[in-house]
């Protein structure tokens, strides 16, 4: 059996309950910004990367989910599955996050990929390539903690909102005569 492993470790200025919440959130895996699910132990999902003129079907099964601690997927389908319905490779896939405290308030990333394939069986090269590509992670990472500053910057925005006396009172203004309105309406249709 031939192994190849990618590894990288980012430190993020975040908790690793917030980090954590970020690599296990489908909205990650998927690039999505309507939803937010954390995935469990058993979930699976469905990515389709593009790299030069092949599309390939990664599908994945969430095997450990720890919060805060650690977070691994494991393909289920065949490395390099086109999807044109190519068959793609025997072999096994895995990525695992692992996330430790070095000082409070600070998250060590520690990303791995690892990839076994049994003797004499070959991948697709351009996926190969996409694996093994040292800045693989380095972007993952970026991402995620422009991700992870985008949500600091927002959280303070809304509690400088809150602390704003000005918005209180319109907003508490604006509540209680909606509520009186409201109320009349309802003892209307009791009527």
């Amino acid at each position: 059996m031939g192994r190849f492993i990618n590894h990288s470790k980012t430190l993020f200025s975040h908790p690793p309950s917030v980090v954590y919440d970020h690599v296990a959130d489908e909205k990650t895996w998927f690039n999505q910004t309507d939803y937010e699910c954390k995935m469990q132990a058993g979930d699976r999902i469905r990515q389709r990367l593009t790299v030069g003129s092949n599309t390939y079907i990664f599908k994945w099964r969430v095997i450990t989910a720890i919060p805060g601690r650690e977070f691994m997927v494991q393909m289920v389908n065949r490395i390099g599955c086109k999807d044109d319905g190519s068959p793609g490779a025997d072999g096994t896939l895995t990525m695992s996050y692992e996330l430790e405290s070095p000082a409070e308030g600070t998250t060590l990333l520690s990303q791995t990929l690892v990839l076994d394939l049994p003797r004499g069986v070959l991948i697709e090269d351009d996926v190969f390539l996409l694996l093994a590509k040292p800045n693989l992670f380095e972007r993952v990472h970026e991402n995620l903690g422009k991700r992870l500053e985008e949500k600091t910057k927002e959280e303070q925005k809304n509690l400088e909102k809150a602390k704003d006396p000005e918005c209180n009172e319109n907003a508490d203004s604006g509540d209680s005569s909606s509520e009186s309105e409201d109320s009349d309406d309802d003892e209307e249709e009791e009527k």
